[in-house]
């Protein structure tokens, strides 16, 4: 919710901000962006350290630095530091993507797994639609939009006084071999009668960093990163301006569009929880990226359909992508054994930043250059490209136990018990 919070707000305060700064195209872009290319840097370095140091010290110590940051929204009165500051805060939203998921799917039961890691997709759509309807309030209220970007650091305090008392990944803990440490976190939180043996058998594969680059993983990384940032790169351009797409398509604004947009997007996240639970995963991400590219013609075809019937393919491509970006959080904390889980996670995120960052930054150029419909239709082709890597690469994970999901079983000489 808090990463969600983040976006909602700068969604609401890029008007103000760029009228008040006197922002041009290119630092609109560029401001817009920032919390994406820190996302890309904090992903990469924080899953990389969170897999080396643990992952608990790293998951408290980056919402100071979520607090840090907001707080000093507020003091923001050039481009160059308001930039600065947003790509402080995509570092610790990166530090969140990597460790959070790597966290919650160590921590998950095989059969709750799915639900567990889509849920935290849904809960950023949540605190994107909490931000963007407190954000428009407080703008219409008259208070500035500095103040609007600084309330993250109070959304940032109260997730650290909720984490303090997070324990470490039993899973991290056993491929460190800290079988004593781990037993008494899983005795803790399941019971005594639950035991760490089969935890301490991914450190029989011998699992390094460069693994994740190498023969066996190579195609599941290839494929985390190409469906994340095609997902991403659509979703980002239209999340983050959706009033100047409204007016580049002809859809009314206002606050009824905006409901309709954004409620759209949280019933989107809540079906993909229910579809990661009941549906293979490859059906799901194959299948969504099929909608996603017709719904997105249709949208490029604006000029030639009712105005009500672009409203409605935006409509149920916002419940699409809004569905399948779940498997953002599922799919690569699944596919990779505990010792680079958040490694490949930190690497998948950041290189959908490329993807984000460039549909920040180029998109507001292309609406006023090739127009709404030839923008839409360059966007149908990322999703179409999305599925055609899904088809080829998506493994299936559901149902399998983390061991089984990961491949670790195949990395061991002999063969592992199941969880």
């Amino acid at each position: 919710m808090l990463d969600g919070y983040v976006f909602g707000t700068m969604a609401i305060a890029l008007g103000p901000a760029a009228d008040d700064l006197g922002l041009s195209d290119w630092w609109t872009g560029l401001v817009s962006a920032g919390a994406l290319i820190g996302i890309f840097l904090g992903s990469l370095v924080v899953g990389w350290a969170s897999d080396r140091f643990g992952r608990r010290p790293l998951f408290i110590w980056e919402l100071v630095l979520f607090i840090v940051a907001g707080v000093a929204q507020q003091w923001a009165r050039d481009p160059v530091t308001l930039f600065a500051l947003r790509v402080a805060l995509g570092v610790a939203i990166g530090s969140e993507y990597a460790i959070g998921a790597a966290m919650l799917a160590e921590f998950s039961p095989r059969k709750q797994r799915g639900a567990s890691l889509s849920s935290l997709q849904t809960f950023w759509l949540v605190g994107y639609v909490i931000a963007y309807f407190t954000s428009y309030a407080l703008d219409a209220s008259g208070v500035a939009w500095r103040t609007i970007l600084a309330s993250t650091a109070v959304v940032a305090a109260l997730v650290l006084v909720a984490r303090l008392r997070a324990p470490e990944s039993p899973r991290w803990l056993a491929t460190k071999g800290r079988l004593d440490e781990a037993r008494t976190v899983v005795g803790r939180h399941y019971g005594p009668e639950y035991g760490v043996e089969d935890l301490a058998l991914e450190k029989e594969a011998h699992v390094r960093y460069a693994v994740i680059f190498g023969p066996r993983y190579r195609t599941r990384t290839a494929f985390a990163a190409i469906f994340w940032t095609c997902q991403i790169t659509c979703a980002y351009a239209i999340l983050l301006f959706m009033p100047m797409i409204f007016t580049a398509l002809g859809i009314a604004e206002g606050l009824t569009a905006d409901v309709v947009i954004n409620a759209a997007t949280v019933i989107g996240g809540a079906l993909g929880i229910y579809l990661c639970w009941k549906l293979p995963r490859r059906v799901l991400v194959v299948w969504s990226f099929v909608l996603m590219t017709v719904f997105m013609l249709v949208m490029a075809s604006y000029q030639l359909v009712p105005s009500w019937a672009t409203l409605v393919a935006f409509v149920i491509f916002m419940l699409v992508i809004n569905g399948a970006s779940n498997l953002e959080f599922v799919y690569p904390a699944e596919m990779f054994p505990t010792e680079v889980r958040s490694s490949a996670v930190g690497f998948a995120a950041a290189t959908a930043r490329i993807g984000s960052v460039a549909s920040a930054f180029v998109l507001p150029s292309l609406l006023s250059s090739i127009g709404a419909a030839w923008t839409l239709v360059i966007l149908a082709a990322v999703c179409a490209y999305g599925a055609v890597v899904s088809a080829l690469w998506a493994p299936e994970t559901r149902g399998l136990s983390l061991l089984e999901a990961s491949g670790v079983q195949d990395l061991r000489a002999t063969p592992a018990r199941a969880e």
